[in-house]
């Protein structure tokens, strides 16, 4: 494989995880605006609802690299 073939592949997957790890991390944000609705459809306090969007935090950014 030439180098810039190569070069091209490597940016090419690091664009890739990059836009990945962008949209899995800005789910987090949406699900805090839903966090009213999201509470009341699942009959518990939206504090509880918070807590499972920080928990969701939290397992995303320990399974990173």
């Amino acid at each position: 494989m030439t180098h810039h073939r190569q070069k091209f592949r490597t940016l090419a997957a690091e664009a890739a995880m990059i836009l990945g790890g962008f949209i899995f991390g800005t789910s987090e944000f949406a699900a805090m605006g839903l966090l009213p609705e999201i509470a009341k459809a699942n009959g518990v306090a939206v504090d509880v609802a918070g807590a499972s969007v920080t928990s969701y935090a939290w397992v995303w950014s320990s399974a990173l690299p």
